[in-house]
């Protein structure tokens, strides 16, 4: 969710409020050399549209909440 994502980038509450596109944000693209691995699988809690891969995750990431389970490699 959010807050693991946020946990991921280091954003932390002292960061509220600042505009994401100044510092003390920098985005990089990610090294091409190095493409990680992607999973989708389904939404956790949802009832409607659960057929479709609504949860792309980096494999082994130790920021899900929830375990990837059944997930499916994305090209």
């Amino acid at each position: 969710g959010p807050g693991r994502l946020c946990q991921a980038i280091g954003v932390t509450r002292a960061l509220n409020s600042l505009p994401l596109d100044q510092a003390p944000f920098t985005l990089l693209a990610r090294d091409p050399v190095r493409r990680p691995e992607v999973l989708a699988g389904p939404r956790i809690g949802i009832s409607k549209a659960v057929d479709l891969p609504w949860r792309f995750v980096e494999a082994g990431s130790r920021f899900l909440s929830k375990p990837m389970k059944g997930g499916v490699r994305v090209a």
